[in-house]
């Protein structure tokens, strides 16, 4: 285990969620209820008695009862209804006068109890206002105003509606929740540091350490779709081309795959959130039937020169070719060739060369102006120094945007107004955790002994070995087309079964050491809580490594992991859609690059390290350990993906690239993930612990039927009827709700009224919701140490820290 973590911080302390507190008003609810019970109780004996007694009333007496009766089954007793039964009361035997009497009497406390809550309802407006003014202090209000300008813009400007309920509440309640309990870096609602097992290890965050968390520094970058958005827009439109001096394209490179040339062509696509490229292969021409003319097929240079067929020699040029030489324009806008971006790929920004780049072409005055006025905009968001600023430039960068796609007459992506235009990453030393190491090495040598190879594996080493033979060569681009083809034509679903590990060497040339990146959290009592386990997740300290005060401890530790998993060979890195996707760029500087298709407009034009072309690398079988090795120019050499996506995520040539390197899995055994039904519908699923680790937190599963009904969500009735839901259910006071599989898990507690009234205030999605226990528990958050010493200060931030475990 790596003695080096990465913390993530809340940027707010645990403590800041005591403003939402409202404890008169859960006692009020708790009394009614209570209340409502023991009236329940006692009018159901009321019923008996009167369903026995009306045969032998008067007939006068017997309507008296009969309205009791029906009150008493609607569980509610009106003054008319009170005083029936005061009436009533001499006429009946004594023991069931008593209990009439006393029913009345509880209904007559339980709207007593009713007007206390209600009364104690009002003071949800102080800590919705306290609440606002803690979001309003000018550091968090900078971070606001990244996340969400127009909510930011409603703060600066004092227009909140500070009634507990109202939309802006909401809003207001969410983020405060989010900024002290979610520890995902975002400007300064989540922090990030870098840290050790103990106080005594010191772990510089840079070149000038900022000890203790103070003195934090922030790291921007800009959006990067939106960059490629207007790059491929300005040269997709047809009077880019009429200038005096177009720039080459760079066409994608071919491959023969039996009698037909194939490219990879791109789609930039956005799904649920997640921002990636389908490279998706495409018959581009045929290879001819005399055999004379067939030849490897070359790949377009990385040059400014016009555009070249990349057709095996004796071939008409491809479509892509004839498309680029015929209609430059068509060709960019849709993905069959690609100009060189005035950025790299590892730069955080974007926009700056972007008007020099266009400026000898015709597009229209209107264009290039707000082209220049949209790198304006970047620039000023860069350096804005308050949210003020922070919520103009990102104004006036959404603007510029939308005017060029209008100027051009090409349609604005549908996220254009909503998407984030720029991430500020706050670095801060976390305070190193107390506890817990113990219980980390427990769970490293249990994932160890669970090592598996994925099926996909051994599926392309047969692959290699039936085309090429044992101990072949061939083009590891060239290969990893072919598999795409061959997969894309497959109709019979692979075995996705992980198969036992056999004699397969770990950390053999380009196969990697197993390693998993380990997400956990502390207890107080020195037990840990895993959060996720993420095999080959290398990305998930090497995306770091962009920010200036980080990247030389952190590029230092990811070369020497690289180092170590891949002894004797040279390390190069990989990444997916890094032309696309913001958090996929390739930062750190320690590992050469490798990049192929459309990246290459990127990471051609200018970049550091100096990139490699995929295409310089070979793949071949050793037949001594039935193996896939790469070689390099130099020699042998392996590819390890440091992007942020998860790799179990990836398709096309990066899956394979990273099947190839790290083909391996882990598990632990955490039971049946699906829990057992309970009488009353819900699936639960217990809490797994095992050696000091909480391997799976308590959760239940619920379908939108059982949720309460919209009618009664406001106010105390709102309050009750969830109350009243978590005590059938048996549920936890405080976890995490996550509504109709598609939002995000909302933190809830029963003793914060204003998140039970924010979460259950809107329309109930379908699908099923799922309430995971809250562990650590806000007490148990902030009863944690927060820095060197013993003890616990009011000051501590829920923080989760990520280890990089090695597993042989």
């Amino acid at each position: 285990m790596r003695d080096l973590l990465v913390g993530r911080q809340g940027g707010v302390p645990v403590a800041a969620l005591d403003v939402l507190a409202a404890p008169a008003l859960v006692a009020a609810v708790g009394d009614v209820l209570d209340r409502t019970d023991r009236a329940a109780l006692l009018g159901a004996r009321v019923a008996d008695d009167l369903h026995d007694l009306v045969p032998g009333l008067s007939p006068p007496l017997r309507r008296t009862a009969l309205t009791i009766r029906r009150s008493v089954h609607a569980g509610c007793c009106p003054p008319a209804v009170a005083a029936a039964a005061r009436a009533l009361a001499p006429a009946l035997p004594a023991p069931s006068a008593l209990r009439l009497l006393g029913w009345v009497r509880l209904h007559d406390r339980l709207t007593d109890a009713l007007a206390t809550a209600g009364d104690a309802l009002a003071g949800l407006d102080r800590g919705a206002r306290a609440a606002i003014t803690v979001l309003s202090e000018p550091d968090l209000l900078r971070g606001l105003a990244f996340a969400s300008p127009a909510f930011a813009t409603t703060l600066i400007d004092g227009r909140v509606d500070p009634r507990a309920g109202s939309r802006s509440t909401r809003t207001a309640v969410q983020y405060l929740t989010r900024a002290a309990l979610k520890p995902s870096p975002f400007s300064s609602l989540g922090t990030l540091g870098l840290t050790g097992w103990s106080t005594g290890q010191e772990v510089p965050i840079g070149p000038d350490r900022h000890a203790g968390g103070e003195a934090p520094v922030a790291g921007r970058s800009s959006f990067r779709p939106l960059a490629m958005a207007l790059h491929r827009a300005c040269w997709g439109d047809p009077a880019a081309w009429l200038g005096s001096t177009p720039p080459s394209l760079l066409l994608p490179e071919v491959h023969r795959v039996d009698q037909v040339l194939v490219s990879l062509l791109p789609t930039y696509q956005r799904a649920q959130g997640v921002w990636f490229r389908q490279d998706e292969p495409g018959a581009v021409g045929v290879v001819p039937d005399d055999p004379s003319t067939a030849s490897t097929p070359t790949r377009s240079a990385p040059t400014r020169s016009a555009p070249t067929s990349t057709a095996p020699a004796g071939t008409a040029p491809t479509s892509t070719a004839r498309l680029a030489a015929t209609d430059p324009a068509r060709a960019v806008r849709t993905g069959a060739a690609a100009v060189s971006t005035p950025w790299s790929l590892p730069d955080p920004l974007h926009l700056a060369g972007l008007p020099d780049s266009l400026a000898g072409t015709a597009l229209p005055q209107g264009v290039l102006k707000q082209v220049r006025a949209a790198a304006d905009a970047e620039a000023d968001l860069a350096t804005a120094t308050d949210a003020r600023q922070v919520v103009r430039a990102t104004d006036r960068l959404r603007a510029a945007a939308r005017e060029v796609f209008a100027e051009l007459g090409a349609p604005a992506p549908d996220w254009l107004e909503q998407a984030p235009l720029a991430h500020e990453t706050v670095v801060r030393r976390p305070a190193p955790p107390t506890g817990g190491r113990t219980a980390v090495q427990r769970v490293e040598r249990d994932l160890a002994r669970s090592v598996q190879v994925a099926p996909a594996y051994r599926a392309l080493v047969r692959s290699f070995v039936r085309r090429h033979g044992s101990g072949g060569r061939t083009s590891l681009l060239d290969f990893c087309v072919r598999t795409l083809v061959e997969v894309e034509a497959r109709s019979v679903p692979p075995d996705l079964r992980p198969q036992p590990v056999g004699d397969l060497p770990r950390g053999h040339g380009s196969l990697a050491r197993p390693a998993s990146a380990v997400f956990f959290q502390t207890l107080p009592d020195d037990r840990v809580v895993l959060n996720a386990v993420a095999p080959a997740m290398l990305g998930s300290w090497a995306r770091w490594c962009g920010e200036p005060a980080l990247a030389t401890p952190l590029g230092l530790q990811v070369r020497a992991l690289s180092a170590a998993r891949h002894p004797a060979v040279e390390v190069f890195q990989f990444g997916a859609a890094a032309d696309w996707t913001t958090v996929q760029r390739p930062v750190c500087a320690d590992l050469p690059m490798v990049v192929w298709g459309t990246e290459r407009a990127a990471a051609l034009s200018t970049g550091t390290p100096a990139p490699v072309e995929l295409s310089a690398f070979t793949l071949r079988h050793d037949p001594a350990t039935d193996t896939l090795q790469i070689d390099g120019v130099g020699g042998p050499a392996a590819l390890v993906y440091t992007g942020a996506v998860p790799p179990y995520l990836l398709g096309g040539v990066p899956a394979l690239l990273a099947m190839i390197a790290d083909p391996w899995t882990v598990r632990l055994d955490t039971g049946d993930p699906h829990g057992t039904p309970t009488a009353a519908g819900v699936r639960a699923v217990p809490r797994v612990e095992r050696a000091g680790a909480v391997l799976r937190r308590a959760a239940w599963h619920l379908a939108a039927s059982h949720w309460p009904t919209r009618t009664a969500r406001r106010g105390v009735p709102g309050l009750l009827e969830v109350e009243r839901f978590f005590r059938r259910h048996d549920l936890p006071r405080e976890c995490f709700v996550r509504r109709g599989g598609r939002d995000k898990p909302r933190w809830v507690s029963l003793d914060h009224p204003l998140t039970v009234l924010t979460q259950f205030a809107e329309p109930t999605p379908p699908g099923p919701w799922t309430i995971t226990e809250a562990l650590p528990g806000r007490a148990e958050s902030a009863g944690a140490t927060t820095g060197a010493g013993t003890g616990a200060r009011p000051a501590a931030h829920v923080t989760e820290y990520l280890a990089v475990l090695d597993h042989g």
